[in-house]
């Protein structure tokens, strides 16, 4: 098991006690030497869960998104108790991790971050082959490289990803108060700048589309609700 990252999260038991209990995001080999993104929850918890195949990126997005429903349904009273106080002091909902939720007629993308030069020497989490047109309107799968969050310093993090080289293609950079959250910061604004490259009304069939990757509203992060 290799643990990406762990975030420590509180409740307050059946005498008015804050306690705390630590998510673990870890990856694991199955049977057949495939990657295999897992959730963990320590004591009093004691509850693990692995994502079924997919990219790795999209099990964690995943795996994010619907802990909460699976832990509820399993019974674990503490579901509807557990928060996350995020970097600056809030308690967080949802734990700071993505929900269901339709999304908003008035909903507004996000504004682009201009990208970086890329340093040449980042730490590819996953690579993904996403759905683009070619000039004649052919679609092909183009590489798009999602680096592992690093920390900047005591309080920020950033996930960078980059299109078509992982050395040498412009970056551009998710944000947030720790690993998962410019992770999710990082996703998110992925898909936005997907669809911005994307010809209006053309729609990919084949590859990966990244629609199954969360929007952001506010600091919140949302997976569309699907009929």
């Amino acid at each position: 098991m290799t643990t990406l990252t762990t975030r420590t999260l509180h409740y307050v038991d059946t005498d008015g006690v804050m306690k705390y209990v630590v998510m673990t995001l870890f990856t694991r080999l199955d049977d057949d030497g495939n990657v295999r993104a897992g959730l963990r929850f320590g004591p009093p918890i004691n509850w693990e869960m692995l994502h079924p195949r997919d990219d790795l990126v999209l099990q964690i997005v995943h795996i994010l998104a619907f802990w909460w429903v699976r832990l509820f349904r399993s019974g674990m009273k503490l579901a509807n108790n557990i928060r996350w106080v995020d970097g600056q002091g809030k308690e967080s909902f949802n734990c700071g991790l993505p929900a269901v939720r339709k999304r908003p007629s008035d909903w507004v993308a996000p504004e682009i971050p201009p990208p970086e030069k890329n340093p040449g020497d980042l730490t590819v989490l996953d690579e993904l082959s996403v759905s683009f047109p070619d000039a004649s309107g052919v679609e092909y799968g183009r590489p798009l490289f999602v680096f592992m969050p690093q920390q900047i310093d005591e309080k920020h993090w950033k996930c960078g990803f980059a299109f078509d080289a992982k050395d040498s293609g412009q970056v551009r950079y998710g944000v947030g108060d720790d690993w998962i959250q410019s992770f999710l910061d990082a996703t998110a604004m992925m898909r936005v700048v997907y669809g911005s490259m994307l010809p209006q009304g053309w729609t990919p069939r084949t590859a990966i589309n990244l629609d199954r990757l969360p929007y952001k509203m506010g600091r919140g992060y949302f997976m569309d609700e699907r009929e």
